[in-house]
């Protein structure tokens, strides 16, 4: 038990170095900083997966389980913004009153243009 406790937490340091100096080599190259942040997002999306389960039971346990989704969906919001600047923008958000609904975000195309430096 020892041993794999041991591994996580070499994995976890080599993973957060990594990811360090990408961001470090962003400056240099634009791709690493790219890469840097696909894999802060990973994590991010891990992290928020492991909180999901455990709130999930959580809220459950006390009789909101139907907050469950929205406290995951915003602990990853908070995350991705503070760990890699994403910021979720809601245009339009009048015609989200009718439910039920299905929500389609368009994020490779916004990944572009934030990437070129577009203001669109």
């Amino acid at each position: 038990m020892q041993f794999l406790l041991i591994c996580f937490f070499v994995t976890l340091i080599l993973y957060v170095a990594v990811v360090l100096a990408l961001h470090v080599l962003s400056s240099q190259i634009p791709a690493a900083g790219f890469y840097g942040r696909v894999l802060t997002s990973f994590a991010c999306l891990l992290a928020c997966a492991c909180y999901g389960v455990v709130a999930s039971a959580g809220l459950r346990l006390v009789g909101y389980g139907g907050l469950s989704q929205w406290t995951v969906a915003r602990a990853f919001k908070w995350t991705m913004r503070y760990t890699t600047g994403v910021e979720f923008v809601v245009q339009g958000e009048e015609h989200l009153r009718v439910r039920p609904a299905v929500f389609i975000g368009n994020h490779q195309t916004c990944a572009l243009h934030s990437s070129r430096g577009d203001s669109r």
